[in-house]
């Protein structure tokens, strides 16, 4: 005769383990991570807004929709011309450190937007990591740091 609480237990144990694993595939299987940004190839990779070939990442800037595609940007004035032209669901948006070259969330940066820089496209938008950098570079071209969402609002159309 079969012992019906070992079973049950036995059972339970079994549908655990299948959970787990299941959950184990699904997570690094055909999903997105907007943790991280796309990567941009210098060199390689062409700007979805002007389609002019991304050559440094100083001035590039990425989004991640929700559908999972990555749009990447040689300037980050073209990521907000990209946004004024297209209605897009977006995930994430990153952008490059201009002194660091490193990736992070535009809503974490610092903005310096002045007509007396000159940028890879001519937006005139840099973005920096930390706010100490970013009033130095502010104060040398004459402006103020903003925020990436003072920004989006700056040039909405």
């Amino acid at each position: 005769m079969i012992d019906r609480k070992n079973y049950k237990i036995k059972r339970l144990k079994n549908f655990s383990y299948f959970i787990f694993f299941l959950s184990v595939i699904s997570a690094g299987c055909g999903g997105t991570n907007s943790d991280k940004p796309p990567k941009i190839n210098p060199g390689q990779d062409a700007c979805d807004n002007c389609f002019m070939i991304i050559n440094q990442h100083k001035y590039a800037a990425s989004i991640r929709l929700k559908n999972g595609d990555a749009k990447r940007f040689d300037d980050i004035g073209c990521m907000i011309d990209f946004l004024n032209k297209n209605k897009s669901d977006v995930k994430a948006y990153w952008i490059y450190d201009y002194l660091s070259q490193e990736p992070m969330r535009a809503e974490e940066a610092y903005f310096v937007d002045s007509d007396s820089l000159i940028t890879h496209m001519g937006f005139r938008i840099i973005a920096i990591k930390y706010k100490t950098d970013a009033l130095k570079l502010a104060e040398k071209y004459k402006t103020k740091i903003t925020s990436f969402n003072e920004l989006k609002n700056k040039y909405h159309k």
